[in-house]
């Protein structure tokens, strides 16, 4: 069976986590993959400047990372952690 992807979207605290735990405890084999796992590494930012920093807007992500996971990631597997911390 091809693997299928369910987006959950929500503002801050609206229940998202939730949400994406009641349905994969519904659905056996399901894997939650949290964009909250995709943020840019903000390390080599002054502390100021990360002040600034808009985590709502789409270039806080690291939407190519996100993807490749997706694309290669086997079905019913999450995307290995430590692949996440070194991106």
């Amino acid at each position: 069976m091809k693997p299928q992807i369910i987006g959950i979207a929500g503002p801050s605290s609206s229940g998202k986590t939730e949400l994406a735990r009641q349905v994969a405890g519904k659905l056996p084999g399901t894997a939650i993959v949290s964009l909250d796992s995709y943020y840019r590494g903000m390390e080599q930012i002054p502390l100021e400047a990360r002040k600034k920093v808009n985590f709502d807007h789409p270039d806080a992500l690291e939407w190519p990372l996100l993807h490749y996971h997706l694309r290669t990631t086997p079905a019913r597997r999450r995307p290995d952690a430590s692949s996440l911390a070194n991106s």
